[in-house]
């Protein structure tokens, strides 16, 4: 028993101590190699390939590098006293540089601690990290493509940093604050919640090289002194200098947004250097030399000749001085710019399309060389410059239309406007047209002089002709008789007489003398001449103008007559008949008469209801005739409160002999000129209607709704059913091309067709036209297949074509934009110009971030697609 007790009390005691070993152990663990604290010295390369695990750091040993990797762990600052060869560095903790010493890293190397530089860092070819902040006067120097990320901490560089290939970059991100003392060459790019100051005098120089930067901003950008830019791309935050910021040497300077301050200016333009000019002048014998200082322009030899370039191109009020040095490009494309300095011009200053205005608040001066150019989108966009002291203009002014943008022909434009006068405008410049100026504009008068070199080139001053006519009527008609060849060259027979005549049989003359009628010769902004015949205000509701054929004879088939009443407008081309199948001495008549509702249909009064009807006729010698090309019609209305805010459902219908109301397509409202407008293929009458089609199954489809209700009111495209229109079911390649030739009011004449396309099908007429222009081509056997599902890819193709055709798409396909979408490998060669063409355009934007090319088009899908295309074509 005994025995057994004194064993029992070994088991017993043995039991304790393991529990208190237990016990000690989880209340006080042993202290670990890592957790110690010190400051490690780092010179020779001594040690073992421990030194790269961090249980192994002690401050009493000395790290080496295995296989290129050395790790610092949480707590420990390391004395880097040698040259490294280059390493991976992964340090949690702090790492100084001694001065004479050098520390190389290679890719993925991080400082999460704080780097203290009195000596050199290398950056090899990879990205490096850091996060704990920087200070000291040591220097940096990246290699070819790399990358130094400052993400969070305080940085103060007194020392140099600069790339020694091109390629090199410093990203500042974070909350990082960064404040640069010292030399800088390298791109750097400033994230949004960053800010970095430069302290130095770049404007200077030293021994080593010119100092120009080039950077990317998001955040906060300070400048104390002078400093100069080969690139700059301002995408949002602020900057701020207390010197001239300075372009240099084909620099670039973007401002997307954000915030512009300081007292300097912005400097565009070739740096010039100075130069001393010595002079010899011979007095009584003695020779005296004077040296004169004279500013000699930096690489001025044409094939090396750098141009700087100043790009405001994003949204957002923007405030700045700006001095022209020399030659230079600016260009504004976006929000209201105020330039607080006097502007002087000397290289090429460009306007386009924008949303605000560019105003200078004192004197705009253009010397010869300069070139004011205005690129206008539509006349409600566009970007006016406004002066608000003096304007001299010495130089060219130019104005275009870009995007194939073609004005209605009662737009205006009056880019330049001169704020010493309030309100006043004096400008008018039309498409591709080049006016040098040579005079001083002052508040009593503009003087335009056209330079010889610019009439050879047909660059001719836009002048209208507007005299006063007293119209006689005789039967509600009148006749004009035009000067041979008046019409076929407006332009250079802006000097001659309008020739005027009673005609033989009696009916309504023009004559000279009175002040009631008005006619006006202009040629507008494309190339289109027009002669324009305003009627007096009076109670008639008919007007008839009468030619003889030999006047409406065109040359190159851009001349056209206007007849505009108080109860509409109709527009139409010299060649409105056929005039080689006419003798000179035919009579052709047109007439535009208003009709009396209550004449018509008791059916056809209750669709139309209180909405004008005209009645449009063409006759040749008094018969009849169909007109050759299309015509523009205007009619003046004033919606009801219910159609005010819904205009897209005022539209046209044609009614036929039958008493059929045909929708003509092309019927819109024009809020800017209240009035309801369509292109006509033929003569008759026309009524303006409000019609919303409404269709049962719509409900699944709400995001397509007003799309398919606008298309189908317009007769674009077709329901299904009397109250249905299939919106889930896929579109058939017959029905898509009906409804883009309607929705892009398409008109070709055409003899043959595909051969499965038959004559008897809605889309016959359609397809025919889009086969002769070239919008669809068919297979190797003449074959269409319309009758199969259109593909979302050949939908967009088709569509593109069509848009060339009407010259509303005339720029090159950017393919970068397809990179958005996760299915671009799906789009086939043939489509993908075209789809990126649209999605540039902002008519195509897919879904889920894809494109879906391959996918069947729904007839919602392609409601939507051509409500998004008409609405498009219908803004100037």
């Amino acid at each position: 028993m005994f025995k057994k007790a004194v064993l029992f009390s070994k088991i017993r005691n043995v039991v304790l101590c393991l529990i208190t070993v237990i016990f000690c152990t989880a209340v006080f663990p042993p202290t670990h190699a890592a957790t110690q604290t010190g400051t490690v010295t780092w010179t020779g390369y001594g040690g073992n390939y421990l030194w790269s695990t961090p249980d192994n750091w002690s401050t009493k040993k000395v790290p080496v590098t295995y296989q290129g990797i050395v790790v610092i762990p949480e707590g420990v600052t390391v004395q880097v006293d040698i040259n490294t060869a280059p390493i991976q560095l992964q340090c949690e903790g702090n790492i100084t540089v001694n001065d004479n010493a050098a520390l190389s890293l290679t890719d993925g190397s991080f400082i999460k601690g704080k780097l203290v530089n009195n000596g050199t860092v290398y950056f090899n070819k990879g990205t490096h990290t850091f996060s704990g902040g920087a200070q000291g006067p040591g220097v940096y120097t990246l290699n070819t493509e790399t990358k130094m990320v400052l993400d969070g901490g305080t940085y103060v560089f007194d020392g140099d940093i600069r790339d020694l290939y091109d390629g090199a970059s410093v990203h500042v991100t974070g909350d990082s604050d960064v404040t640069i003392n010292g030399y800088f060459k390298s791109r750097l790019s400033i994230g949004k919640d960053a800010k970095v100051t430069f302290n130095y005098d770049n404007q200077m120089g030293n021994t080593k090289m010119t100092r120009e930067l080039s950077v990317e901003n998001e955040g906060t950008l300070f400048f104390s002194n002078d400093v100069i830019f080969t690139n700059l791309n301002f995408i949002s935050g602020i900057i701020e200098s207390k010197g001239n910021i300075t372009l240099h040497g084909n620099g670039s300077f973007k401002w997307q947004e954000g915030t512009f301050k300081g007292s300097g200016n912005f400097i565009v333009g070739r740096l010039r250097e100075t130069k001393l000019q010595y002079k010899f002048y011979n007095i009584l014998g003695y020779i005296f030399v004077v040296a004169d200082e004279v500013q000699v322009p930096i690489n001025d030899k044409d094939t090396d000749k750098p141009v700087e370039k100043l790009e405001i191109i994003g949204k957002g009020p923007k405030e700045m001085n700006l001095v022209f040095v020399n030659e230079a490009v600016v260009k504004i494309s976006g929000g209201d710019v105020t330039f607080n300095n006097k502007l002087t011009n000397r290289g090429e200053f460009h306007i386009a399309d924008g949303s605000g205005k560019v105003i200078v608040k004192k004197d705009f001066t253009q010397e010869g060389s300069g070139v004011l150019e205005f690129d206008i989108k539509s006349a409600k966009e566009y970007t006016r410059l406004q002066v608000d002291q003096s304007l001299q203009l010495n130089g060219a002014i130019s104005c275009s239309f870009i995007d194939g943008y073609i004005p209605r022909q009662d737009a205006s434009f009056t880019p330049l406007i001169y704020g010493k006068k309030p309100g006043s405008t004096f400008l008018y410049l039309y498409r591709n047209i080049d006016i040098p100026l040579s005079d001083q504009y002052d508040e009593k008068k503009m003087s335009i002089t056209v330079s010889e070199e610019s009439a050879e080139k047909d660059a001719k001053v836009i002048k209208e002709i507007q005299i006063n006519k007293q119209v006689i009527t005789e039967d509600d008609k009148m006749t004009v008789k035009l000067q041979q060849g008046f019409i076929n060259d407006m332009l250079t027979a802006v000097d001659s007489k309008l020739d005027v005549n009673t005609a033989p049989n009696g009916k309504s003359t023009v004559q000279a003398g009175k002040d009631d009628a008005v006619i006006r010769i202009s040629k507008k902004f494309d190339g289109l001449k027009t002669f324009c015949i305003e009627m007096p205000s009076n109670d008639l509701h008919n007007t008839s103008v009468q030619f003889t054929a030999s006047e409406l004879q065109s040359v190159k088939g851009r001349e056209q007559i206007k007849v505009q009443t108080d109860y509409g407008s109709l527009t139409f081309p010299l060649n409105i008949v056929q005039n080689k199948k006419l003798k000179n001495e035919a009579n052709v008549e047109v007439s535009l008469e208003k009709t009396d509702v209550t004449t018509l249909d008791k059916q056809i009064q209750a669709l139309v209801g209180k909405h004008p009807v005209v009645d449009i006729a063409l006759y040749v010698d008094g018969k009849p005739t169909r007109p050759n090309e299309k015509f523009f019609v205007s009619i003046p209305y004033e919606p009801i409160e219910e159609e005010a805010a819904n205009t897209d459902f005022l539209n046209v219908r044609f009614i036929d002999e039958s008493g059929n109301l045909v929708p003509i397509p092309s019927g819109k409202y024009d809020p800017s000129t209240k009035s309801v407008t369509f292109y006509a293929k033929q003569t008759g009458r026309f009524a303006v209607v409000y019609e919303r089609k409404a269709f049962k199954d719509l409900a699944g489809v709400a995001w397509a709704k007003d799309a398919v209700e606008m298309m189908a009111s317009k007769g674009i495209m077709k329901g299904t059913g009397t109250d249905a229109f299939s919106p889930s079911a896929n579109c058939s390649r017959g029905d898509f091309i009906y409804s883009l030739v309607n929705a892009l009011d398409l008109t070709e004449s055409f003899t043959g067709n595909f051969d499965d396309v038959l004559r008897d099908a809605y889309y016959y007429q359609a397809i025919g036209i889009a086969k002769k222009l070239g919008i669809v081509k068919g297979t190797d056997e003449n074959l269409f297949k319309p009758e199969e599902n259109i593909s979302r890819q050949d939908m967009m193709v088709f569509t593109v074509r069509a848009l060339h055709i009407l010259n509303r798409i005339t720029t090159d396909a950017d393919l970068s934009v397809l990179d958005s979408f996760k299915d671009k490998g799906q789009i086939k060669d043939y489509a993908k110009e075209s789809i990126a063409l649209l999605v540039k355009e902002g008519l195509m934007k897919g879904s889920d971030d894809k494109i879906n090319p391959l996918g069947n088009t729904t007839r919602a899908e392609a409601a939507v697609f051509l409500h998004r295309i008409y609405t498009w074509l219908s803004t100037p």
